[in-house]
């Protein structure tokens, strides 16, 4: 029964939605009368807009044949799941027994899962090890390699998981391309997303980590090469979402909402970055305490000057408050050039227990503001190993980072091995 009082609940919802749009669209019409006319949300100017769906019976629609029949493919979307305990339907082209097509699945427990298949029993599942929290937006991503004989997926741009699977994709003529729900819509309604999808991309290659890595949070201008779908869902209103590489607009289907999302990072840019500078191999032992990273300075960026050090953050994700700061507040970081180009370089102390990083993980990611405002994102690669000790280490950089914010200090003070002056 509460089942059944809620599908009841959620219906009288969208009539009443349904009904408020009738009326304003008469109020618009008669205001329309007057001189008088709401412009539109445009596509692309000012908000950025995802599609909400309601977990009972929302999709979108695309027409999966103008995709073509990629050998390799790689899936794309922010998201955001709003509950548990069900199986979420992002992208799929495939039947509900994962006989061809590809899918893109958020599970019960909120692992992602991408599927490749080639026929009856015959697929590739990759499956993350992160859980997606409920009410967050995450960067998902599945890629088939058929050169390599690969199926991958990535969580908010860290690659999860690596199956060998080697008999390609199945692709059958008039499949339909859904978004938030299985190929057949009505079938199992228990599979239907609840929650927000947004920035969907089909590629026909295989994208690699660092290609996702690094445009994962940017919306795309133009189409780059082996872009074939891409729906940014910005339009904010309406019954439709356009594909702006070939026309594949989508309808959407049972009444799903238009929302602002947040995941956008608006006028981000790339930021290179040399994680233990000098070192060739970057490994990151847990069982330390910092971790040197340098902020590397060009032609267009003086680090020094140009970067705001309290707004770093670094780790796992980019997102981890573990800059080391001394009792005052004051960021440990210090100035040398560590690749010989004749520009001075920001070199900041990480705290490793605070980055996150667990055994095995092969990408350190930073996140900065200048003082102008401007977002600026880098990573670099490593080699994590070890497990995190609750004792605190001798830190063989700690005596060799200066407190530079200071102005008043003519000569930058030294902090010792415990991180004071």
């Amino acid at each position: 029964m509460p089942g059944k009082v809620r599908v009841e609940r959620v219906r009288l919802e969208k009539i009443l939605r349904y009904a408020g749009l009738l009326l304003c669209f008469a109020l618009g019409f008669l205001a329309g009368l007057g001189g008088t006319v709401m412009a539109a949300p445009q596509q692309g100017g000012g908000a950025n807009y995802a599609v909400l769906y309601d977990g009972l019976d929302d999709y979108v629609d695309l027409n999966g044949s103008m995709l073509g029949a990629p050998a390799s493919v790689t899936v794309e979307a922010w998201v955001r799941i709003d509950a548990l305990n069900k199986i979420h339907y992002l992208v799929t082209n495939a039947d509900n027994d994962f006989n061809d097509g590809f899918s893109l699945i958020v599970d019960q427990s909120g692992r992602v899962n991408f599927v490749a298949a080639s026929g009856l029993y015959v697929k590739g599942i990759a499956l993350s090890a992160t859980l997606l929290q409920v009410g967050q937006w995450h960067h998902v991503a599945g890629v088939y390699d058929a050169q390599n004989g690969q199926v991958k997926v990535y969580v908010d741009g860290l690659e999860e998981s690596v199956v060998p699977y080697a008999d390609g994709v199945r692709y059958l003529s008039g499949r339909d391309l859904k978004l938030g729900s299985q190929n057949k819509a009505f079938e199992r309604a228990g599979r239907f997303l609840r929650g927000a999808l947004d920035e969907v991309r089909i590629w026909n290659v295989a994208r690699d980590a660092d290609e996702i890595l690094a445009n994962m949070k940017v919306q795309l201008d133009g189409g780059p090469p082996g872009l074939i779908g891409y729906w940014q869902k910005n339009e904010g209103n309406g019954t439709s979402t356009a594909d702006l590489i070939a026309s594949n607009n989508g309808q959407l289907r049972m009444g799903p909402q238009w929302i602002e999302a947040s995941w956008l990072v608006v006028g981000q840019q790339q930021l290179a970055i040399d994680i233990k500078p000098g070192g060739s191999h970057n490994v990151v032992m847990l069982s330390r305490r910092t971790i040197p990273v340098a902020l590397l300075s060009s032609a267009d960026l003086d680090a020094l000057s140009e970067i705001n050090r309290l707004s770093l953050t670094f780790g796992r994700t980019g997102g981890e408050p573990s800059l080391e700061v001394s009792r005052r507040g004051r960021p440990k970081c210090n100035d040398r050039d560590v690749n010989n180009d004749g520009l001075r370089d920001l070199v900041c102390l990480f705290n490793i227990e605070a980055t996150g990083f667990q055994h095995g993980d092969t990408k350190g990611i930073l996140n900065a503001t200048t003082m102008s405002d401007v977002q600026l994102t880098g990573s670099d690669d490593v080699v994590v190993r070890g497990r995190v000790l609750t004792k605190r280490d001798d830190n063989k950089y700690g005596d060799k980072f200066s407190d530079l914010t200071d102005a008043d200090d003519n000569n930058p003070r030294k902090y010792d091995r415990r991180g004071r002056h």
